[in-house]
C-alpha cells in the first residue's frame, strides 16, 4: 500500500503523469528508470509527439513497441514483454542495438527503410534471438511505421508486432501433410492413416448430396462430435441457421464440377458454442474431398488489428491537426510583424512631415495628435479584419465619425461591397481622416448647410473613389502645399498603384483617388 501511495504522489507531482501513468509492469519500470541519465532525457522535456506514442503503447493490449531518438532508445508494453523471453524487463529504455546485438544484421536494414520514410511489413518472418534455452527460431508478423517528432521530422520507429512461431510451424506442419494426401494413391494405408488422424484441419470426405461418408479425429477435437455422429449425415444439423442456404449452394456447385478454395461457414460444437470454419473442397470421382481450418481465432485477431488500425489513424490526424495549427499561428504572427512595420512607417512619415509643415510646435502637436489617432482608428479596423481584409465603407465611417453627427446627416456613402489590403486600409483612413479636417475647419463641413458626397467604384481590381464637397464656403487655392496634399496626391494613391487629384474648385473640394486594390484575404 506505501508502495502505492507513494507511485501516485510521484505521479501527481511529476510534470508527466499522462505519458507514464498505467501501464501495468512496464508501466511501472518505465516509471523508476533515471531518465535524467539516459540520452531521452527527463520525460517533461520529451517532444509530445514520444509522448502520445508511450501513452497510446502503455495502454494497447496488443504487442507493441516504440524506438525513439538517434540511439533508438525502446519503450514496450506488457503485451509485447512474453515474446522477449529473459531480455524482458531489463531492456525497456536501452538503445536498440544493445539489446539486440544478436539479431542487429537483420534490423539494422529495417530501421534504416523506417527512417527514410517507409513502413515495413513483414509476415512471418524468421528471428533468432536468445530465450531461455539459448539462441531459437522464432517467426513473427511485425510491421514498423515512421514515427515523426513535433517538428515534423522522423524521429522514431512504431512496432507493431504478433508471435506466430506455433502458426507457421502449424502450417508448415499442414503443408506436408497436404503433400502427402496428394501422394496417398502411391503410400499405403498406414501411411494415409497416420495423416488422417494426426492433421489438426477437418477432414471429410462426402457424397455430391453432401452427406459424410468419413471424418478424420480433427472433427472430435475441433468440434466436440465424434465420427459416428457425423457420419450418415449431412452438416446441415451443425451449421449456423444463417449459413445453412449458402453452404446447400457450395454443394451443388461442388456437384457441378467446380473446385472450392474458400469457403466460410459456421459449425455447432459439442458445448453449443461456433466455431467459424474455412474450407476447401474439390470433386474427385463422385466424392468431395474437404479439408476445414478452424479460423475463429484468426479473425478475432483481424478485428483487433482493424481496430488498432483505427486508433492509429486517428492518433495520425491529431498529429496533422496540430501541425496545421502550428502553421496557421506562423503565418499569423508574421502578417502581424509586418502589420506592425508598416504602422511605425507610417507613424514616422507623419511625425516627420507634420512637424517640418507646422508653423508651431502646438500646431504640429494637434496635427500628429489627430492624425495617429486616425491611424489608430483604421488599425482597430484591421485588427477586427484580420483574416478577412479592411472594408471600405467600414474604414470611411470610422474615418469620418470624429468629424461628423451620429446620424452622419450631412455625409452620403455609395459603392459596391469592397476590401483592401492592410496597407491600403490605412492609407485610405489617413486620407479621409485629411479630408473630413479640412472640410471641418474650411469646407462643406463648417456650415450646417454643407454636404459631402463619398462614392467609390470597383471594376474587377481597378478602384476609384470620389470625394466632393457642396453648399461650404467659397472655395480659395491654399498657399502652399503641405503634408495633407502630399498625403493626398502621392503616398496614398502609392498604395493603390495609382494616381490621384486634388482640386480646388469654388462650389467644393474635389478629390479623386484612382488605383488596383489587394484584397488580404486572397
Amino acid at each position: 500500500m506505501g508502495t502505492e501511495l507513494a507511485i501516485a504522489a510521484w505521479e501527481m507531482t511529476s510534470g508527466y503523469v499522462g505519458c507514464l501513468a498505467g501501464g501495468g509492469e512496464c508501466g511501472e519500470l518505465l516509471r523508476k528508470i533515471d531518465w535524467a541519465r539516459n540520452p531521452l532525457g527527463s520525460p517533461e522535456t520529451w517532444p509530445i509527439a514520444l509522448q502520445s506514442a508511450v501513452r497510446m503503447l502503455l495502454h494497447s493490449r496488443f504487442g507493441m513497441m516504440v524506438h525513439w531518438g538517434p540511439d533508438l532508445v525502446t519503450f514496450y508494453n506488457d503485451a509485447y514483454a512474453p515474446s522477449l523471453g529473459t531480455k524482458h524487463p531489463g531492456q525497456l529504455g536501452r538503445r536498440a542495438k544493445e539489446w539486440w546485438s544478436e539479431m542487429w544484421d537483420d534490423l539494422a536494414p529495417i530501421f534504416e527503410t523506417v527512417r527514410r520514410g517507409e513502413a515495413f511489413y513483414v509476415e512471418n518472418a524468421a528471428y533468432h534471438p536468445d530465450r531461455a534455452h539459448g539462441r531459437q527460431t522464432a517467426y513473427f508478423t511485425h510491421c514498423h511505421s515512421p514515427l515523426w517528432g513535433d517538428t515534423g521530422e522522423i524521429e522514431g520507429v512504431f512496432l507493431v508486432v504478433t508471435e506466430t512461431t506455433r502458426q507457421v510451424v502449424a502450417e508448415a506442419e499442414l503443408k506436408a501433410l497436404n503433400v502427402d494426401l496428394k501422394l496417398q494413391a502411391d503410400t499405403n494405408a498406414q501411411d494415409r492413416d497416420r495423416i488422417w488422424n494426426l492433421s489438426v484441419d477437418l477432414l471429410g470426405v462426402a457424397d455430391f448430396d453432401g452427406v459424410w461418408l468419413n471424418v478424420s479425429p480433427a472433427w472430435t477435437t475441433v468440434l466436440g462430435w465424434n465420427a459416428a455422429e457425423v457420419v450418415g449425415r449431412t452438416s446441415q444439423w451443425l451449421e449456423h441457421p444463417d449459413d445453412q442456404a449458402k453452404t446447400q449452394a457450395e454443394i451443388k456447385r461442388l456437384a457441378k464440377g467446380a473446385t472450392t478454395w474458400e469457403f466460410t461457414n459456421r459449425f455447432r460444437t459439442q458445448d453449443g458454442t461456433y466455431r467459424t470454419l474455412s474450407w476447401r473442397a474439390v470433386p474427385t470421382d463422385g466424392l468431395l474431398y474437404c479439408v476445414a481450418r478452424d479460423v475463429t481465432a484468426e479473425l478475432a485477431q483481424t478485428s483487433r488489428n482493424d481496430a488498432l488500425n483505427e486508433a492509429l489513424g486517428l492518433a495520425n490526424q491529431e498529429l496533422l491537426d496540430q501541425r496545421e495549427a502550428d502553421r496557421v499561428r506562423q503565418v499569423l504572427q508574421r502578417e502581424l510583424s509586418h502589420r506592425l512595420k508598416n504602422s511605425f512607417a507610417m507613424v514616422q512619415a507623419i511625425v516627420s512631415q507634420s512637424v517640418r509643415n507646422s508653423p508651431s510646435a502646438a500646431d504640429a502637436g494637434k496635427a500628429i495628435t489627430a492624425r495617429v489617432q486616425a491611424l489608430s482608428n483604421a488599425q482597430d479596423i484591421l485588427v477586427r479584419a484580420l483574416n478577412e481584409g479592411a472594408d471600405v465603407a467600414e474604414v470611411i465611417t470610422t474615418s469620418l465619425r470624429p468629424h461628423v453627427g451620429a446620424d452622419h446627416a450631412q455625409v452620403s456613402m455609395e459603392g459596391p461591397p469592397a476590401f483592401l489590403s492592410a496597407q491600403q486600409g490605412m492609407g485610405l483612413a489617413l486620407a479621409v481622416h485629411e479630408l473630413a479636417t479640412n472640410a471641418a475647419k474650411y469646407g462643406g463641413l463648417s456650415v450646417p448647410n454643407g454636404r459631402i458626397v463619398v462614392q467609390w467604384y470597383l471594376t474587377d481590381d481597378n478602384f476609384c473613389l470620389l470625394w466632393i464637397e457642396k453648399g461650404g464656403p467659397p472655395v480659395t487655392l491654399p498657399e502652399r502645399q503641405g503634408f495633407g496634399s502630399r498625403l493626398l496626391t502621392r503616398i496614398v494613391p502609392s498604395y493603390f498603384t495609382g494616381n490621384a487629384s486634388l482640386a480646388y474648385a469654388p462650389d467644393g473640394v474635389r478629390y479623386e483617388l484612382n488605383g488596383t486594390i489587394a484584397d488580404d484575404r486572397r
